[in-house]
């Protein structure tokens, strides 16, 4: 049994949804039962199931998420979890949506037995994470759930200009980046709704591992202040992006044009 050393209020205040922005935009590792343990993230349409907690005077399932993976083999270890438990990384966006959008409410424990620790009820995952207006043509030309493919839209409202002044300075500052896209993407398997995406082309795939989590990192603390989550995800892997079903998404950066 945890107790969470605070209580879930019904209305969120800006503090806590601020927060929440901030730790849900990056990227979080949960707990998943061995036989379910694997790479990518999970989301709606998929049999992914998470491990959840019995935490003190809490209604509704609690599932715990770390901010280090570290903390992951350290609160196994301390906490009795079962040893075919695998730490697994996803999309903070989508494990708000994953969540905040269950039935009955969920709840995240942020870190649990740290200093840190922190609980983000149902209400505050909702309110991160609700869905823009869905463009009608991505509703109609969505892939089926199961079939793994994307559809990319052009976004109905654009970046806030200080944020896409930021995204664009951060991949200027990387000479291996060509562009950077901001579009909407929806994968069924992934997504209840089209999400918000910058997507970067890299001189080379193989930088991509490198040079987005540089990105993240200059760009983090702005994208904590976006009305939701926002991904970050490298262009050479999404093959017609650029004439994709609906429309090419809009530019953020362009090398070639020396834009910032």
């Amino acid at each position: 049994m945890i107790d969470p050393g605070e209580r879930i209020a019904e209305d969120p205040d800006p503090g806590e949804l601020a927060r929440a922005r901030r730790v849900f935009a990056g990227r979080l590792h949960v707990l998943v039962p061995g036989q379910e343990a694997g790479t990518g993230d999970p989301g709606r349409g998929t049999e992914v199931r998470l491990l959840t907690l019995d935490v003190t005077g809490v209604d509704g399932v609690v599932v715990p998420a770390f901010t280090d993976p570290d903390r992951v083999a350290a609160f196994i270890e301390e906490h009795g979890v079962p040893t075919d438990t695998t730490g697994r990384e996803v999309a903070g966006g989508v494990l708000a949506d994953m969540v905040g959008s269950s039935d009955p409410p969920a709840h995240v424990l942020v870190d649990p037995g740290s200093d840190d620790q922190w609980l983000c009820s149902g209400a505050v995952l909702r309110a991160i994470n609700r869905p823009g207006v869905q463009p009608e043509d991505m509703a109609a030309g969505a892939p089926e759930a199961g079939s793994g493919e994307a559809i990319i839209g052009r976004p109905q409202d654009p970046l806030p200009g200080w944020f896409a002044g930021q995204v664009a300075r951060a991949c200027r500052a990387r000479p291996a980046v060509r562009s950077c896209w901001e579009a909407l993407w929806f994968i069924p398997d992934r997504h209840p709704h089209p999400m918000p995406v910058l997507a970067v082309e890299l001189d080379s795939v193989d930088d991509a591992d490198r040079i987005l989590p540089e990105i993240w990192s200059d760009i983090a603390a702005g994208a904590s202040e976006l009305a939701g989550p926002i991904e970050l995800v490298c262009l050479n892997h999404l093959d017609g992006f650029l004439d994709g079903p609906v429309g090419e998404g809009s530019p953020v950066y362009e090398r070639d044009s020396g834009n910032a």
